[in-house]
């Protein structure tokens, strides 16, 4: 997806529910575009590439793979980038990652600035349509893409799954303007999205090693450079 421009990471004081964590409303400049997975990677996937399922929710070929700790996680994107560039399917440079947090978001926005990509939602009509969360899903992860996608044709952007993203965990955003790049792992605690609050803003930690109960793949991304996208895919151009 092109970002000439960039984005505005977080949410404003103003907003209904919004937690601490989600500000300073930070101007993040995408300097590249990149291409990001249209789902969650799904257990089929998974299992194909890594030769493993790991998830609670096992033998459902298109439901999102879940319980995957965030090493297995950045794992799948370097087996998946050696299996394409071998079949010559991947340009040199790009490479398959977790995406940036910022990355992420602004994939989940597709160029909303409201509370969810499809609007404030504020008396909750839209949601279920949108999302598989705890009042629809009767605590089971359901089939990918069987939700409605945001602007951009994503799916699941708003519930089935958590999602890991590339970054080390901040309590806080940067503020101001900054350009995209990932947070150095350096801690002990990674970047979750897709998190139970749905909100397009909706911020999450998790220990690397820690097998998300409800998720946490990502869709494995594409990038050129020092970082990378997950979902399915993303690309860097």
């Amino acid at each position: 997806m092109d970002s000439p421009r960039g984005f505005h990471h977080g949410q404003s004081p103003d907003e209904r529910e919004r937690d601490l964590d989600e500000g300073p409303l930070t101007r993040v400049v995408l300097p590249e575009g990149f291409w990001i997975g249209q789902h969650e990677v799904t257990q089929a996937e998974y299992l194909a590439l890594m030769g493993t399922n790991p998830s609670h929710h096992e033998g459902q070929a298109l439901h999102p793979v879940e319980k995957v700790s965030w090493q297995d996680a950045a794992d799948y994107g370097r087996r998946l980038t050696a299996l394409e560039r071998d079949a010559g399917n991947l340009p040199e440079g790009y490479a398959y990652r977790l995406p940036t947090e910022a990355e992420w978001e602004y994939a989940c926005r597709a160029g909303t600035t409201t509370r969810f990509s499809f609007g404030d939602d504020a008396d909750a009509a839209l949601i279920r349509d949108h999302a598989w969360f705890s009042r629809n899903a009767e605590s089971a992860t359901h089939p990918v893409g069987t939700r409605k996608p945001n602007a951009w044709g994503l799916f699941d952007v708003h519930g089935n799954v958590l999602e890991w993203c590339l970054d080390g965990w901040r309590s806080r955003l940067p503020g101001g303007q900054v350009t995209n790049v990932a947070v150095v792992p350096t801690g002990t605690l990674r970047a979750v999205r897709g998190v139970l609050a749905l909100r397009s803003a909706s911020r999450a930690l998790g220990e690397p090693g820690q097998l998300r109960g409800v998720g946490a793949v990502q869709r494995p991304g594409v990038s050129r450079g020092a970082g990378a996208g997950r979902r399915a895919s993303a690309v860097g151009r």
